[in-house]
């Protein structure tokens, strides 16, 4: 079992995982940047999209991640085998 877990977090530093996810982030939250500095209120309008921006944006960081899960657990089946465990 130990052997399935490191297979499955080295899987994630192989493929890069981290370094994919924090580009997705950032990118999510420059545009919720851009989208909350055009806000024609003097803040009104953001404090009312914020608390929906951060839900939007955890949605779609959650999609992605279900997918890195997936990809990294196949790679850690794999390596764990070739590791003979």
């Amino acid at each position: 079992e130990l052997a399935l877990v490191l297979g499955h977090e080295v899987s994630h530093l192989i493929l890069g995982h981290s370094s994919e996810k924090n580009v997705v982030e950032m990118m999510l939250k420059t545009v919720e940047v851009l989208l909350l500095s055009m806000d024609p209120t003097s803040g009104l309008l953001s404090l009312a999209l914020v608390p929906g921006l951060a839900v939007l944006r955890n949605a779609i960081a959650a999609g992605y991640s279900r997918e890195t899960e997936q990809e990294a657990d196949e790679l850690g089946i794999k390596l764990a085998a070739k590791a003979c465990y």
